[in-house]
């Protein structure tokens, strides 16, 4: 009987000992596991850290460089920006036809200009930050890049043509020839056609738009172009009076 007891005391010893063991070993693996977790997050963490590192040791030693190219770029871009006028008016249209005329036989029928198109926009909504490293701080909102087209029909000779498409090519960095269409009309012995020229400009840079100079030319909607001049007036006696307004001849 006392065997038994002994045995049976033994059998509970060893399962108290067994549950034990088991308790243990759930504890160790469940801690285990959820420091194994964070070791390989933390293992991550580091790797993506390390690269993070390294990319900025990477802007750091060619700190000097950016800095050089941010300054050439925000330099550029002042530079480009300065080159596009704040507006484009019909006048400005009607006064590159003008300059055409100087020393060449043209005769334009018709100007036929359009409306300001928006093909690009800066939005105000960028870094500022950014903004002021490119130097464009005193933004006005929007940075907004607008093109129109003048058609400029006309008659004239072989010179005459080459004197336009001179004057309209080096009108300017915000201008563009866009198209060139002429035909000979054989009856009259000259050319007819249309220059099309494309116009850029800038709103919201802070640049005011300045008039066109057309200061030789009266004003009114009469004598646009000075095809009227001043002569003496002469009175029935012959003498000199004060000057008049007469039509030249053509």
């Amino acid at each position: 009987m006392k065997t038994k007891d002994n045995s049976n005391s033994k059998q509970a010893m060893l399962i108290v000992v067994l549950i034990g063991l088991v308790l243990i070993a759930l504890t160790y693996f469940l801690v285990y596991q959820k420091v194994n977790d964070k070791t390989a997050k933390l293992k991550a963490d580091n790797q993506a850290l390390a690269q993070h590192v390294n990319e900025l040791k990477v802007y750091y030693d060619n700190k000097d460089t950016y800095e050089e190219q941010k300054t050439y770029y925000a330099s550029r871009i002042k530079d480009e920006l300065k080159d596009f006028p704040a507006d484009v008016r019909d006048e400005d249209k009607v006064m590159l036809a003008v300059k055409t005329l100087a020393g060449a036989d043209i005769d334009y029928t018709n100007i036929n200009p359009t409306e300001a198109e928006a093909y690009y926009t800066i939005e105000n909504s960028v870094d500022p930050a950014l903004l002021v490293a490119v130097g464009l701080d005193n933004l006005e909102g929007q940075l907004i890049f607008a093109k129109r087209t003048a058609a400029y029909i006309n008659k004239t000779d072989y010179k005459g043509l080459k004197n336009i498409v001179k004057v309209m090519n080096a009108y300017g960095y915000e201008s563009a020839l866009n198209n060139i269409t002429y035909s000979k009309n054989q009856q009259d012995n000259v050319l007819e056609g249309t220059v099309e020229v494309t116009f850029y400009n800038v709103y919201g840079d802070g640049k005011k738009y300045t008039p066109v100079d057309m200061h030789e030319y009266t004003k009114g909607l009469e004598d646009l172009f000075n095809l009227k001049k001043k002569v003496p007036k002469t009175d029935t006696s012959g003498e000199t009076g004060e000057e008049g307004t007469e039509e030249a001849d053509a």
